[in-house]
């Protein structure tokens, strides 16, 4: 696992039609990271940059993971200096999206 994190599923929601994920994890006591920790952290972790449009996604060829919403305010540095997310989008991107991925990718 990359992230020091311990994040439970409660329940599956459905709000005006609209299926929604319920979860839960532990207080995570600390404060907001600084963009240029989350970018070191992502680029240790083997993720690259992209910037789609006007927003910033990392995406990590191994495992074809995209991670969305990682900003200060969603990964919390505790007194450590470990970084914590808190409320990331995490998927796999499929053949459609995957392609859209590609045109973003530097490298």
């Amino acid at each position: 696992m990359w992230f020091a994190d311990s994040i439970e599923l409660e329940a599956l929601v459905n709000c005006d039609r609209k299926l929604r994920v319920l979860t839960s994890q532990p207080h995570i006591v600390g404060e907001p990271a600084e963009y240029d920790e989350i970018r070191r952290w992502f680029a240790a972790l083997g993720f690259e940059r992209l910037d789609i449009h006007d927003r910033i996604a990392w995406y990590r060829v191994e495992g074809n993971l995209l991670i969305a919403d990682a900003h200060e305010g969603n990964l919390i540095k505790t007194e450590a200096g470990v970084l914590v997310p808190i409320d990331l989008n995490i998927l796999q991107p499929n053949a459609a999206m995957l392609a859209e991925v590609q045109r973003f990718r530097v490298a």
